[in-house]
Order: structure tokens, then C-alpha cells, then sequence
């Protein structure tokens, strides 16, 4: 009987885990839900940190494959590492304990926060050693970064209609997307646009502001000054640990000004989600102004499209906001839900309106030739994939630290996103796909 009360505390904690991140996942709540009393989690496994170790002890480690993938069959890596990936998410315990360790990397967490210190200190450390360690090329990570953003954006947000798409044609277009990435990088003797690669001589890249404590000026009102308080608040501690009171005290005005300003928390969160999300519609301006049947038209669209992501990530407002966006809807909250709810929305159609409608996309490519039904949808599907990439470049960059990427300057990763959105608009997945025989009506 103890046996399997240590078994349904350990279930009941991986569901917990995984669906908010170990702080988010209250340790009554779990022994309530496994039915035993919480003094069998201090018989078992110590303490809260000592369940979550087991928890993740128990991952379904196949990092040797990726690794030895990309090392020595680069040329089918793509397929190779789709096909490990869908089998550990096609795991249920699996795929909930990548889940889990994801999320807590995704919390809003304090610095003294030791736990998610450790977690992403051995994410990053196992993410290395899958994709080759210190020497990896980052054209590499961004090859994981396309798995990575998947993720985040087909489980843990979830966002439509990644979430449900098809998980066949998915991996198909998968395969052949992410290979594209190391082919590019392999095909070119400058790596891709980076050269031979030396971490120590590249700088830092964030383009941030330094707002916090700066004396109000006549131009900044105390509208704005809370605002910016408010974003740097909710990308640090995310909604659910932001207080409008320490606000407030921050902005240095009484605390009835932020519902006069914003008229609730809810509201002044979601003024700092339009902030991130502003660049979207420069994103669908700069594709609905191409030819779509000129490749050189499509390849300044790419461009120009790649140069505004990548600001949208790396320049103040946007930047922080989409932080803020990330951490909150990464780790959501029993009482927020409402709130998380409709904040997948906007975020929902604020993808759809920048990159989400592949069909629109697809229908210019210049092939002589009109699509498939099938065609269509796996064009559909790898601009959402491409979508997804920039989220996987923060969260590996950004948030785990992972190097050499997290020290590639800005305009590195416009080189290597364009040439990605250029080679979609010019029906390279379509052509790639036919060539492999994997469309069918």
C-alpha cells in the first residue's frame, strides 16, 4: 500500500508539474490528489525539491541520439531528430516531465529562486551536450530552436492551430524544415553568415532600456512611468506576482491611479501585451506588399519581415512585453484563468494576423503550378513552424542562456531567419516535399 501511495504522489506531481511548473504547483494539492497526507512526501522524498528531482530523474533521456544525429548523419538529422523528438512526446510520462522542467524554466522566478537556478543551469548543461557542446555552431541551436519553439507553442500556451494540427503532417514538414536549417548552414563556407565562430569576441546583444528608477521628465507621464513599471514587473515576476501597490511605490504615485489609468490589474497587463504585440501587423504589412511570383520581391519581404521579429525580441518596449507574455501564459494560475484564457487569444490572433495564414502565403509561390489540398496544408503548417522559431531563439538565448547563442549579435539572427522565410515564400518546403514524395492529395 505505501508502494502505491508513492507512486500516485509521484503521478499526481508530474500532472501537477507539468501543467504550472514546480512553483506553481502547491504540495497539498497534490497529496490531495493522490489521496495521502502530506507528511508521505517528507517520508518519500524529502521535501517539495526533493519530489520535483524525481520526477525529472525520471525523463526519457535521449539526448546521445540528437547528438549523435547531428554529429554524424547531418544530412538526415532533420528527420532523425523529428523522429526522436514525436516518440518522446507521443510518451505520455514523457512528454509531461519535458512539460514540467519547461515550464519551471518558463516561471516568473526571483534570483534567490534555487530550484529554477538548478533546473535550467541542467537544462542548458544537457542541451549542450545534445547538440555538441561549446563548439556548436549556432546555426545548430537555431536548429533546435524550431523544436524548441514547437514546444512551447503546440503544448504549453497551446496556440491554435498548432496545437491540433495534424501529428503526421507535422512531423513531415518538420523533418524537412528543420533540415533546411543545417543544410544552410553546412552549404555555406561561411557558416551561414557568421564566419568562423568565436564567442569571447561577440558582445552581448539585448537592446534594453534603463528606465527603472529614472526621474520623471516632462515628456513622461505618470500613465507612461506605470506602464513601464508594470512591464519590466510582470516580465520579471509575471502577473499572477506583480502587486499594484509595489507599482505604485516604484512609480512613486498614490495606487488609485493605476485603475484610473488602466481600470484593473487585467487591464494594465494587457496594455503591456499590445506593447509586444505591435509588431505583428508590421510583420503582415511587409508580406502583403510583395510579389509574391518575384523572388526577389519575396526575399526583401523576407528580410524585412526577419529584421522586425527580431526586433520585436530584442528592442525595448517589445521585448520585455513579450517576456512578460511568455512567463504568464507559460506558468498560468488556478485563479488567473479567465484572464490566461483571453490572453490566448489575443496572442492567437495576433500569430494568425503575422504569419498564420499559410494558405494566403502559399498561394504565390512561384512553382508554374497550382497546390494541393495537401500542399496547402503543409505550407500552412511550416509558417506557423517558422513563427514558432523566434520563441524558441528567446527561450534557449534568453532565458536558458545557452551558448554560443546566447552571445550571437542581433543581426545574426536576422541573416539566418530571412533566408528561412524566403526559401518558404519561394516554395522550397513544397519543392522539398515533392522531391521526398511526401504529398499527397
Amino acid at each position: 500500500m505505501n508502494g502505491d501511495a508513492r507512486g500516485r504522489i509521484l503521478a499526481e506531481a508530474r500532472a501537477a508539474f507539468a501543467a504550472s511548473g514546480y512553483d506553481g504547483a502547491p504540495l497539498r494539492s497534490i497529496t490531495k490528489a493522490a489521496g495521502v497526507d502530506v507528511a508521505l512526501v517528507a517520508y518519500y522524498f524529502g521535501n517539495k525539491e526533493g519530489l520535483f528531482r524525481e520526477v525529472v530523474a525520471n525523463a526519457c533521456a535521449r539526448g546521445s541520439e540528437i547528438a549523435e544525429a547531428i554529429e554524424e548523419n547531418r544530412h538526415t538529422a532533420g528527420a532523425e531528430v523529428t523522429r526522436v523528438f514525436g516518440e518522446i512526446l507521443a510518451h505520455e510520462q514523457c512528454r509531461q516531465v519535458v512539460e514540467a522542467v519547461f515550464r519551471t524554466v518558463l516561471s516568473p522566478n526571483h534570483d534567490e529562486d534555487a530550484m529554477h537556478v538548478q533546473v535550467v543551469e541542467q537544462l542548458r548543461v544537457s542541451l549542450g551536450r545534445a547538440l555538441g557542446g561549446a563548439q556548436t555552431h549556432p546555426g545548430d541551436h537555431v536548429f533546435a530552436a524550431l523544436f524548441t519553439g514547437m514546444f512551447v507553442m503546440r503544448y504549453l500556451l497551446p496556440i491554435e492551430p498548432l496545437a491540433s494540427a495534424d501529428q503526421e503532417r507535422l512531423e513531415r514538414v518538420l523533418a524537412v524544415q528543420s533540415q533546411e536549417i543545417l543544410d544552410a548552414v553546412d552549404d555555406r563556407g561561411d557558416h551561414g553568415g557568421w564566419g568562423e565562430f568565436d564567442a569571447s569576441r561577440l558582445a552581448a546583444v539585448v537592446e534594453t532600456e534603463d528606465t527603472e528608477g529614472a526621474a520623471a521628465t516632462d515628456d513622461v507621464t505618470t500613465k507612461d512611468r506605470i506602464l513601464d513599471a508594470a512591464r519590466r514587473s510582470f516580465a520579471r515576476l509575471g502577473y499572477h506576482g506583480t502587486a499594484l501597490r509595489d507599482l505604485a511605490n516604484e512609480v512613486g504615485c498614490n495606487v488609485a491611479l493605476i485603475p484610473y489609468h488602466f481600470g484593473s490589474k487585467r487591464g494594465l497587463f494587457e496594455a503591456v501585451v499590445g506593447q509586444g504585440l505591435q509588431g505583428t501587423r508590421d510583420i503582415r504589412e511587409a508580406l502583403d506588399t510583395r510579389d509574391p511570383m518575384d523572388p526577389e520581391s519575396n526575399a526583401e519581404a523576407a528580410r524585412r519581415t526577419a529584421r522586425i521579429i527580431v526586433d520585436m525580441f530584442t528592442k525595448e518596449p517589445a521585448a520585455t512585453a513579450l517576456r512578460a507574455v511568455l512567463l504568464s501564459a507559460a506558468s498560468p494560475r488556478d485563479e488567473h484563468r479567465q484572464m490566461h484564457g483571453d490572453l490566448m487569444r489575443m496572442v492567437h490572433a495576433a500569430y494568425l494576423e503575422a504569419i498564420g495564414s499559410g494558405p494566403f502565403l502559399a498561394a504565390g509561390i512561384p512553382l508554374g503550378e497550382g497546390l494541393t489540398s495537401e500542399e496547402e496544408a503543409e505550407a500552412e503548417l511550416a509558417f506557423l513552424l517558422f513563427g514558432t522559431m523566434p520563441v524558441g531563439v528567446f527561450v534557449l538565448r534568453d532565458l536558458i542562456g545557452l551558448e554560443p547563442l546566447a552571445s550571437v549579435p542581433v543581426d545574426a539572427f536576422v541573416e539566418l531567419l530571412a533566408p528561412r522565410l524566403e526559401w518558404l515564400l519561394n516554395g522550397g518546403l513544397v519543392l522539398a516535399l515533392r522531391r521526398a514524395g511526401g504529398s499527397q492529395d
